[in-house]
Parts: C-alpha cells; structure tokens; sequence
C-alpha cells in the first residue's frame, strides 16, 4: 500500500470545551472521605453542589446555597462497592488495548505528545488545568494558548515516528474526530487505550447505589 503523504505540523490543536461552563475542585481529609464540588462559572449563579465519598464507601450528595450564611440543601446519600469498581476497571482497561502498527496508513496524519519526563507533565496540568486545587476544562482560547508551548513539556511528532522515541506512555490526538487517546509502549508493541467514558460510566452504575434524601429510591444510576 502506497505511504500517505503527511502534512507538515504547523499547528498543534487540542480538544477543548467552546466555553469554560465550571470548574471542578477537589479536597477532603485523607484516608477519610474526599470531597468533589462542581461550580458553574454563569453570572449570577450562587450555588455549588458537593459530592462527599467516604472510605466505607458511603457517599453524599448536596447542593450549597452561597453567601454570608451557607445553606445546604440534601439531594441523596448512597453507597459505592470501590472494590468491586476497581476490579471491574482493572480488567476493562486491559482488554480494551487495541494494538497497533504505528506504520499503518490509517495513523499518518494522528499526532503524537510524548512527556519529557513526568516532572515537565505534572508541571504542565499545574500550570495549565488546575489552580490550587481547582481542576479545569479549559475553552477554545486557552486551548489555543495551551498548544503554543506544548513544545516545552512535549516530544511532538507524527505517530509513524514513534519508533525514534524511548516512552512508556503518549497521548494521540487524531486530528479528524479531534479527539484524544493515549498510546502505550510495551516493550516496543504498542497499544492504544479502548476504555472510553461510557464503559467507565456503565462499571460505577454497577456497583452504585442511591436513594433521594426524601426516601424515594433513584435505584441503580
């Protein structure tokens, strides 16, 4: 089969969300609970709900009313076998590896990012997608700005070229469905991650229980 001729990468785009809708923080007391509070950024809103899972498996759901005195409002409570989710996530994850020949015409357009080294990626998400304790989904402007100096924590190459690099780990970005995916070394045979966030969603509805605060019964979500 004849190679496709590549484009040049003139510029590097990532997937992004049109408009910053929240933020998402997170905190907690650990080997405790942890604590998930999700905040939308719309003018005038002045609430944010919190999700609370304790280390029993216990979980809480509320809703917080802001200003100068907090009023919380119960939404429900319900219980999550971490065990079991884990297990269940362990093994999708390895039967979703879908190997790979980086050579394959299919992949000459995909493009690869490659950590420098885990210290320049933990520096990126701190500088790029979280603050303080904040994580957020940054919009097309800070994408735009984000893919600028990507450079500086990343080996940015086209994925037939992956033979050159020594990594364990990558991210893919398929340029057509502008969608990212990552992309694992083993011992020189590759493998693209399956796992998409249905399959996470349909594992934790598994092993997920909730009833609503006023007793009526939310069944398996």
């Amino acid at each position: 089969m004849p190679e496709t001729k590549r484009k040049k990468i003139k510029k590097l785009v990532l997937p992004s969300d049109s408009d910053e809708k929240g933020i998402i923080v997170f905190g907690g007391k650990t080997g405790r609970d942890m604590k998930v509070i999700f905040k939308a950024l719309e003018k005038g809103r002045n609430e944010h709900f919190t999700l609370v899972m304790k280390e029993d498996g216990s979980i809480d759901f509320h809703k917080t009313i802001e200003g100068k005195i907090k009023s919380y409002i119960p939404l429900f409570t319900g219980t999550l076998d971490y065990r079991h989710v884990i297990e269940n996530l362990l093994s999708a994850f390895m039967k979703s590896l879908i190997p790979i020949d980086p050579k394959d015409s299919i992949y000459q357009q995909y493009i690869i990012l490659i950590p420098k080294s885990g210290e320049k990626l933990k520096e990126f998400y701190e500088k790029y997608y979280t603050s303080g304790e904040k994580m957020i989904i940054p919009n097309d402007n800070k994408a735009e700005i984000i893919s600028k100096s990507m450079a500086d924590y990343f080996l940015i190459d086209f994925l037939p070229e992956i033979t050159k690099y020594s990594f364990g780990f990558a991210f893919v970005i398929d340029p057509e469905a502008d969608e990212l995916n990552y992309l694992i070394n083993m011992n020189n045979e590759f493998f693209m991650v399956g796992l998409k966030e249905r399959d996470f969603d349909e594992i934790i509805k598994k092993y997920l229980r909730l009833k609503r605060t006023d007793g009526g019964s939310l069944g398996v979500c």
